[in-house]
């Protein structure tokens, strides 16, 4: 997979390049892409990294799966870290905050909370699942703080991840964005 990923962004840096001769902006635009690209892949691989030494430990009787501790009242601290190309533009944007998030509730494999960022200048209403797994998802209902999170994200975007231990890390995507952000946080004690 990681090859197929790296074969195909040579590819589209080769075709890009032959096609883009005398266009300056195109060219620029292309390798923010491809940086991005790049970035998601580091990314990928890290994650894949994780989740193979996760599963050694996991066979080794070692730490197992999170899920009974995503429970009400919980509140779970670290950073958010985001990575886009606004549309129309050619630059890539970054945003490294911290991450505040508050279970409020809980029923079975469902959860409502809160999640915070910019010193909880920006916050959303959040629901989700969690499975016996660790396997968390997230969406996003609506903007809780006076300061709009993202408009876009509202109805659009997904979080996916893994909770282990007292460790939730997931991946944030909005639908129809060059968008990727990062959720890392631990059980505050």
């Amino acid at each position: 997979m990681v090859r197929f990923i790296k074969l195909a962004v040579l590819l589209l840096t080769l075709t890009s390049a032959s096609n883009a001769r005398g266009q300056d902006a195109d060219v620029t635009q292309l390798k923010q892409h491809i940086e991005l690209l790049q970035a998601k892949l580091e990314a990928a691989n890290l994650k894949i990294e994780k989740l193979q030494e996760e599963n050694k430990q996991l066979k080794a009787g070692g730490a197992k799966p999170g899920a009974p501790l995503l429970k009400k009242d919980s509140v779970w601290e670290g950073t958010y870290v985001r990575e886009e190309i606004p549309q129309g533009g050619n630059k890539v944007e970054k945003f490294n905050s911290d991450a505040k998030f508050t279970i409020k509730k809980r029923d079975g494999d469902k959860y409502e909370g809160e999640l915070w960022v910019g010193n909880n200048k920006y916050g959303l209403q959040v629901e989700g699942t969690v499975n016996k797994d660790g396997w968390v998802t997230m969406s996003f209902l609506r903007d809780l703080a006076v300061d709009k999170f993202r408009n876009d994200i509202i109805g659009t975007g997904v979080g996916k991840g893994w909770l282990r231990d007292k460790q939730l890390d997931m991946k944030i995507t909005i639908q129809r964005v060059t968008f990727a952000a990062e959720l890392k946080v631990k059980l505050k004690d």
